[in-house]
């Protein structure tokens, strides 16, 4: 069987030429995201779907324009998205979540995000026609209800 896959974006701005050679807040996100992907990757696996991370890393005004890229790190998948809100004047990012607010990204934030493209994928399959009760099914179904109480040997 193959998998569907579940394609993540990491978005984060490009620290190479600056004195820092990493963002803190981005580094934390990266091991909390890595935390929500150990609990879901085998879970996702055995329903038949795979997470594929792929990572950007921003170099230039222009890019972040094209990726509509407005906060540093970003994370999507289909159509959610998850950007912190940059505190002014500092370092420090917020991230809001079930109502809450963090300073670092919890990793349910990340599990939550992952499931949302589970979500859409559902809604898709729930919209497919609706499939013809097999014949065996209707004769049980029609069955007097006396007789529906026992018990099916191989389905208790």
């Amino acid at each position: 069987m193959n998998a569907k896959a579940i394609d993540l974006l990491f978005l984060e701005v490009d620290m190479s030429e600056s004195v820092k050679k990493s963002c803190g807040a981005c580094d934390i996100a990266k091991l909390r995201l890595n935390a929500a992907l150990e609990i879901a990757r085998p879970v996702l696996a055995e329903a038949g779907y795979e997470v594929r991370v792929n990572h950007i890393t921003v170099k230039t005004e222009e890019q972040a324009r094209e990726l509509d890229f407005v906060g540093s790190p970003t994370f999507r998948v289909a159509d959610s998205e998850v950007v912190p809100q940059h505190v002014p004047n500092s370092e420090e990012r917020l991230w809001s979540w079930g109502g809450k607010e963090f300073s670092d990204p919890p990793v349910g934030l990340f599990l939550d995000l992952i499931l949302q493209s589970l979500r859409k994928d559902k809604t898709a399959a729930a919209n497919q026609p609706t499939r013809e009760i097999p014949s065996y099914l209707k004769e049980f179904l029609r069955m007097p209800e006396a007789t529906s109480d026992s018990a099916c040997d191989s389905c208790s």
